[in-house]
C-alpha cells in the first residue's frame, strides 16, 4: 500500500490537496476570524460538497471566493479521486497474478 502512495502520480495529487486546504483554512480564518478548527471544517466540508451549513461566510468577498473554491476544488477531487483508484487498480493488477478460468 505505501507503494501505491509514494507512486509519482499520487504524490503531487497528495501535495495539491493539502496545500488547498491550508490555503483554504488561512483565507477563511483571515477573512471571517475564524478559529483554525472552525475553518478547517468549512474547508474540508466545501471540498468534500457536504457543506452542512452550519458554518456559512458572512462577507461578499468570502462567499465569492467560497464559490471559486468549489468551482475549482470539486472537480479536482472527483479527478483526484480517479487518479488513484486508477494507480490502486494498475498497481493491483501488476501485482497479482491473473487466475484464468478453464471452460470444460
Amino acid at each position: 500500500m505505501l507503494n501505491i502512495l509514494l507512486h509519482k502520480r499520487v504524490v503531487p495529487i497528495l501535495l495539491f490537496l493539502t496545500a488547498m486546504v491550508a490555503v483554504g483554512i488561512l483565507v477563511f480564518m483571515q477573512l471571517e476570524d475564524w478559529t483554525f478548527i472552525e475553518a478547517f471544517y468549512f474547508t474540508v466540508s466545501t471540498m468534500s460538497t457536504v457543506g452542512y451549513g452550519d458554518i456559512a461566510p458572512t462577507t461578499e468577498l468570502s462567499r465569492f471566493i467560497a464559490t471559486i473554491y468549489m468551482i475549482i476544488m470539486i472537480p479536482t477531487i472527483f479527478v483526484s479521486l480517479g487518479v488513484v483508484a486508477d494507480t490502486v487498480f494498475t498497481y493491483r493488477t501488476k501485482t497479482k497474478p491473473n487466475k484464468k478460468i478453464k471452460k470444460k
